[in-house]
C-alpha cells in the first residue's frame, strides 16, 4: 500500500455548505495536515502565499468569487499547488476550458465521498485524478445533457418483463412468443424501454 502525503488543504467554493461537508470529510484523515477555506479569489491569493504546496479543492463556477480564470490565477501565484476541480459544472466547453488548464484531478458535485478520498490521494502523490463523469466526457461516452442524469427509469410491468427476457437471451421473436405479442410490438417497446 503506497504511503501518502500529509497534505495543506485550501477549500476554494463561495458556498458555506459545501466547504462545510468538504471540512467534515477530509479533516479528520490522516493524510491532511491543514485545511483552510477561501469564500473569494482575495481569500485564496492570502492563503496561497502562506502555504508550501497545498492541494486546492476549487469550483470554478461561482461568479463573483471564483472563475475559470481562477485557475491560471492559483498556478501563478502558487506553482506548486496541485488543482483539483470540484464543481457542478456539466457544459462541455467548461469542462474542455478547465481541462485545458491542466488541472492535476477533476470531480463533478455528484462525486461521492470514495472519489473525493481517491482523488486526494491521488494528487497527493502526484498523480492525477479524474472522476468516472469526467472519463466518460474524455471518451466521449457521456455528453452531460439532461437526459443522461442518473436517475432510475420507470418501467411498466410488460417493459420490465421484455428486459429480464432479454436479459436471458432471448431475441425479439422469442420475446413476443413467450408474450403473446407481435415481434414488431415488442421491438418498439424494448426501444422505448431502453430510451427511459
Amino acid at each position: 500500500m503506497p504511503a501518502y502525503h500529509t497534505n495543506e488543504i485550501i477549500l476554494a467554493d463561495s458556498q458555506y455548505l459545501t466547504r462545510l461537508a468538504l471540512r467534515k470529510l477530509l479533516e479528520p484523515l490522516s493524510l491532511v495536515s491543514s485545511l483552510t477555506e477561501a469564500q473569494n479569489e482575495q481569500e485564496l491569493c492570502l492563503m496561497l502565499h502562506r502555504s508550501e504546496s497545498p492541494v486546492v479543492f476549487l469550483d470554478y463556477q461561482k461568479p463573483g468569487a471564483f472563475s475559470l480564470e481562477t485557475i491560471p490565477l492559483i498556478q501563478r501565484e502558487a506553482p506548486r499547488a496541485r488543482i483539483v476541480l470540484l464543481t457542478s459544472d456539466n457544459t462541455q466547453d467548461g469542462i474542455r476550458q478547465a481541462l485545458e488548464f491542466g488541472v492535476d484531478g477533476f470531480l463533478t458535485k455528484h462525486c461521492d465521498e470514495g472519489e473525493i478520498l481517491e482523488a486526494l490521494k491521488a494528487v497527493g502523490n502526484g498523480e492525477r485524478f479524474y472522476c468516472s463523469q469526467i472519463i466518460d466526457f474524455l471518451l466521449g461516452k457521456f455528453s452531460f445533457r439532461q437526459e443522461y442524469a442518473c436517475a432510475p427509469a420507470i418501467l411498466s410491468p410488460r417493459e420490465m418483463e421484455i428486459v429480464r427476457l432479454t436479459a436471458q437471451g432471448l431475441v425479439a421473436k422469442q420475446i413476443a412468443d413467450s408474450l403473446n405479442l407481435s415481434p414488431t410490438r415488442c421491438i418498439r417497446t424494448a426501444k422505448i424501454s431502453c430510451k427511459n
